[in-house]
């Protein structure tokens, strides 16, 4: 099983009910965080996002709607690009942890140690 740091679930759907899926940030050597892991709490499996020299934030999960698979949604995470000393937002699919895409800022943004998603008012 993974170890996370910050972790998330679908917390609109699933919080204070049964849930098989965690998203967080953890690290390959016990040091800083250096990937996304999203971890399978059914079968203890999980799969992870990282790049070199990236440091993600706490991943947030941003449901889609119309679905209850669980894991139907995607995950926002501030990642640092420590190589450029820049910044990007990171848009990952939430079943498949692949890279939907980034928007880059041309310098780096402070860690936070927690984020929010909020869906726009209907």
């Amino acid at each position: 099983m993974a170890n996370l740091e910050l972790p998330r679930i679908d917390y609109d759907r699933r919080n204070g009910k049964h849930y098989r899926y965690a998203y967080g940030i953890a690290s390959t050597d016990g040091g800083f965080p250096d990937r996304i892991t999203k971890a399978d709490l059914h079968d203890g499996t999980s799969a992870s996002w990282s790049e070199p020299g990236s440091y993600p934030g706490e991943p947030v999960f941003a449901r889609a709607s119309g679905t209850e698979q669980e894991d139907s949604g995607v995950l926002l995470s501030v990642v640092l690009d420590g190589a450029a000393g820049t910044s990007f937002l990171l848009a990952l699919d939430a079943t498949t942890l692949s890279e939907i895409g980034r928007a880059r800022v041309p310098h780096h943004l402070p860690f936070g140690f927690h984020g929010g998603y909020f869906p726009q008012p209907s």
